[in-house]
């Protein structure tokens, strides 16, 4: 498992931090209100104001991921980082953020998943935005497509959320509630995280195909041997992370 170094972060001033959290929280407020767009020029302009300071691109990072951004957050800790930011602990919790947390490990422990695979999972699938959604329509957290979820919707999550529709999967307990049951089916077909995690990108029926090779019972040699670039690197990526998230959250142990 790979030890984050401890250290402390540069911080900005006290009054340069109030500017940060002042325009992370307005920015959440606006995006309650529907006003996306506008939320949206505030994170902006928080960048911009944050631009040429590791201490107030650092500050301004931790306020939006406080504020549930983590994607303009992650973009900030990158631009700090690339500008000399110590690279400890705090800013790889920056980089690779854990919100919902109470209710990722809740989920995982009814499927019998191991919580850091399962954060570094939804690292790589959304950044941890719950109101995500890819090009191909996938959503949420753990980006389901609205197929599966439906198919993962049963008569007691109906009874604790409502009738399914697809805006549930934008909700992030029912999210980690459907996507964990789908991890947990690929893990039960082949319970390497290797193979399942390729199944949980590519699907099922392709890894089935790729298993069929020679060599392919070496988890590694399968994971070089993957024909989709995109789905290879996914693999070595959560694979790295779930090392990463074990080492950064020792709640994910």
């Amino acid at each position: 498992m790979w030890p984050p170094p401890e250290g402390t972060l540069p911080a900005a001033a006290a009054d340069e931090r109030a500017t940060a959290a002042s325009t992370a929280r307005r920015a959440a407020v606006l995006e309650r209100l529907g006003l996306g767009p506008e939320a949206g020029y505030e994170r902006d302009w928080l960048a911009r104001w944050a631009e040429g300071s590791v201490p107030r691109q650092l500050g301004a990072a931790a306020a939006l991921q406080e504020g549930g951004r983590p994607g303009p957050s992650i973009r900030l800790a990158q631009q700090a980082v690339a500008a000399g930011a110590p690279r400890v602990a705090a800013t790889y919790r920056l980089l690779n953020p854990l919100l919902y947390g109470e209710a990722l490990r809740r989920e995982a422990a009814a499927q019998g998943v191991e919580p850091a695979l399962a954060a570094a999972l939804v690292k790589q699938e959304s950044n941890f935005t719950a109101d995500a959604v890819s090009p191909a329509g996938a959503r949420g957290l753990m980006q389901l497509m609205p197929a599966v979820g439906r198919s993962l919707y049963s008569a007691r999550d109906a009874a604790a959320h409502g009738p399914w529709s697809v805006e549930r999967l934008h909700d992030p307990a029912v999210n980690l509630a459907l996507g964990m049951r789908h991890l947990r089916a690929a893990l039960q077909a082949w319970p390497d995280p290797a193979y399942a995690l390729a199944a949980y990108n590519a699907g099922g029926s392709r890894v089935r195909r790729w298993r069929a090779a020679a060599g392919s019972e070496d988890p590694e040699l399968f994971v070089e041997r993957i024909p989709f670039e995109e789905t290879r690197d996914y693999v070595r990526i959560v694979l790295r992370g779930r090392a990463l998230y074990e080492g950064l959250y020792g709640e994910l142990r």
